[in-house]
């Protein structure tokens, strides 16, 4: 008689051995998306800021801040057209998502902070990049711990904009 088939210890064999495998993997791939996201947070962050930026010098009636003011140019007032997908399929939040310029006067140069919001649930949830200098997100390990998720856009770590000695872009 031709017998076809597996044997019962050779299917359990098989079911641990495979079990094992995704009990490893899982998790690796799991780590790999959320970097992915994380780093997608930093790079839409550093081109808010790009954006901003660009904007700023090029309209010469944005008052120039002083040792003592910033500037505020929302999210709202740029050109948005390369931010639209969001990591977590949200929408950015585009009033509490800024950057903020103030003027270094010891060192003579323009410094630039950045919040980017996503709500996440509605507006349940929030993740992002908290007011940050520029100057980090352009470090390395960025993505690992500037990423930052909380309960609303004024938690967490995230502000809203303080407006006092701060002009906004649409002022």
């Amino acid at each position: 008689m031709n017998k076809k088939g597996f044997t019962l210890i050779e299917l359990i064999a098989t079911i641990t051995i495979l079990s094992i495998i995704m009990a490893v993997a899982i998790p690796n791939v799991l780590s790999v998306t959320r970097k992915n996201k994380n780093q997608t947070y930093i790079n839409d962050a550093r081109k808010l800021v790009t954006l901003a930026k660009y904007r700023f010098e090029s309209d010469a009636t944005i008052v120039r801040p002083n040792g003592s003011t910033c500037v505020i140019i929302k999210m709202g007032s740029l050109d948005k057209s390369e931010l639209q997908k969001t990591p977590e399929n949200g929408t950015y939040d585009f009033d509490n998502s800024y950057v903020k310029i103030t003027y270094d006067s010891v060192n003579l140069k323009y410094v630039y902070e950045v919040q980017l919001l996503e709500f996440i649930n509605g507006e349940t949830k929030v993740k992002g990049v908290p007011l940050t200098p520029y100057s980090q997100l352009v470090e390395i390990s960025a993505k690992n711990n500037m990423v930052k998720t909380a309960n609303g856009p004024n938690s967490g770590g995230f502000k809203e904009i303080e407006y006092q000695g701060c002009i906004t872009d649409t002022d």
